[in-house]
């Protein structure tokens, strides 16, 4: 089973692009280390846009997705991100039931 759940802070501005058929959401989720002190940048990618804005705490679930490409030297670059399927911001999570 491929299934992620995160919580965390809107780390940059939210980018948003038009595609032919929809729109993509784009931004780095700030998610705090388990063990010490710091945090992990972890790039999210929505297939729609919404109300989301740099700053905003939300709990994404979704799914892992790795890809790769090769640069213009010929190199090959390995990327990893999170497909997500739902993203709440923290205002939202009073009215609702999150499974953890």
């Amino acid at each position: 089973m491929n299934s992620v759940q995160l919580k965390g802070t809107i780390y940059n501005e939210v980018k948003v692009q038009k595609t032919p058929n929809s729109e993509v959401t784009k931004f780095m989720l700030q998610v705090p280390n388990k063990v010490g002190k710091g945090y992990k940048l972890i790039p999210i990618t929505k297939w729609e846009s919404g109300e989301l804005k740099k700053g905003q705490e939300v709990v994404i679930t979704g799914e892992l997705e790795t890809g790769s490409y090769k640069k213009a030297d010929g190199s090959k670059v390995f990327t990893w991100g999170v497909l997500a399927d739902t993203i709440v911001i923290s205002e939202e999570l009073a009215d609702m039931e999150v499974p953890f």
